[in-house]
């Protein structure tokens, strides 16, 4: 029987919130994946992805993860 701890990845992108987008953009070429959990610490925010960033054709080296995170639903 799968069990749901068999279906769930273990090896998620996580970013910190003050990381540029160019490092996320990087880190996800390197796990090859195109999103991302994000972080303030060890405290979750919400997730980043990739597909955002070329959509509105932000400026990667100067922009935070910060500024385009999709946050988590406080409920």
């Amino acid at each position: 029987m799968t069990t749901a701890k068999d279906l769930m990845r273990k090896d998620y992108l996580c970013v910190q919130l003050n990381d540029t987008l160019s490092h996320f953009i990087g880190q996800c070429q390197q796990m090859k994946t195109t999103c991302a959990l994000v972080f303030d610490g060890k405290e979750y925010l919400g997730v980043i992805d990739k597909h955002i960033i070329i959509d509105r054709r932000i400026d990667t080296a100067n922009t935070k993860v910060s500024n385009v995170i999709k946050k988590r639903s406080k409920g």
